[in-house]
């Protein structure tokens, strides 16, 4: 009797317990939709509000001199001439110290002058590209948030040459009076380490093996992704402090250990620069550098924002 009875309750709560996970099923996907759908329209008032100041402020970027002309060479026709002593790693980087001097006070630019190696493998070619989708991809941030605990150097002590440890409330508050020595950007990384929750640590590790042993499962030995640089093309100056969280499109594949390679691909219909990253296996960096190189080539690499002077 007592058994029969059981068994009873726990036959009529299953259509109670299923409907139940259908209603929250429907309402996670309501819920996902309705901020998509919000988050457009943010970034769309963000831009609006930003070009009521930035669209009168326009500059043309200055003319390249033709004694900067090396700074339209590839990095592999560089390395190539100083290798063969037709050019001077002095004066590479003396034209590139000039370049960002007339060109920073306009753009505001953070440069960083690398060489890279050349390449004798060609781009591989191959049947049409498939479709790739995991779910880590919906907790880059996250994800970026949890292994950057496992760096060696602490953030807050970094930036104070190890001499302290800054403190995210009292550089907020020399910030807003103009006596902080530090970015916006890096008083918002203290307030990230120092006041937000710190993020589960067996899902982050579960989600990041399961990305990373699907991803390179997938990629084999000569596969690449191809995968979106950003969410948008360039924005307005100072409009991300407000999307904090776009650069995860990038910082996910630090986390993945793989090699990634910014390919310009031209302009879109407003003259901004459109971009996509190709990332590989580890180990692979010359696939990923070669494909793109084939891929820069094939759809307007980069375009000066200026006119080259002869």
């Amino acid at each position: 009797m007592c058994t029969s009875s059981i068994l009873k309750k726990s036959t009529n709560s299953e259509p109670g317990s299923k409907a139940t996970k259908i209603i929250h099923g429907v309402v996670i996907t309501m819920a996902r939709q309705i901020f998509f759908i919000f988050r457009t329209y943010l970034d769309m008032i963000i831009d609006l509000i930003y070009s009521f100041f930035w669209e009168g402020k326009r500059q043309a970027i200055p003319d390249l001199e033709k004694r900067h002309s090396i700074l339209m060479e590839s990095a592999v026709s560089l390395a190539a001439k100083i290798r063969n002593k037709e050019l001077k790693s002095e004066d590479l980087v003396n034209a590139c110290i000039e370049r960002i001097q007339s060109v920073n006070p306009i753009i505001n630019a953070v440069t960083d002058e690398r060489v890279i190696t050349n390449l004798t493998e060609e781009a591989p070619s191959g049947g049409a590209p498939k479709r790739y989708y995991h779910e880590g991809f919906n907790y880059m941030f996250a994800l970026w948030r949890y292994w950057m605990t496992h760096e060696t150097e602490n953030f807050a002590r970094m930036i104070t040459n190890n001499t302290g440890e800054a403190n995210f409330f009292v550089e907020l508050a020399k910030k807003l009076v103009g006596m902080s020595n530090y970015t916006f950007a890096a008083i918002l990384k203290l307030f990230d380490d120092q006041v937000m929750p710190k993020v589960n640590k067996e899902w982050a590790e579960k989600l990041t093996k399961e990305l990373k042993e699907d991803l390179l499962s997938t990629l084999g030995s000569d596969g690449v992704l191809l995968f979106p640089s950003a969410p948008a093309p360039a924005p307005y100056h100072h409009s991300l402090y407000l999307r904090p969280f776009n650069f995860a499109y990038w910082a996910i594949f630090n986390v993945l250990r793989c090699p990634a390679a910014q390919v310009p691909l031209g302009l879109n219909g407003e003259g901004l620069p459109l971009g996509i990253q190709v990332v590989a296996a580890p180990k692979n960096e010359a696939l990923c550098l070669a494909v793109a190189e084939h891929l820069g080539k094939a759809f307007g690499g980069y375009v000066p924002p200026c006119r080259v002077l002869s």
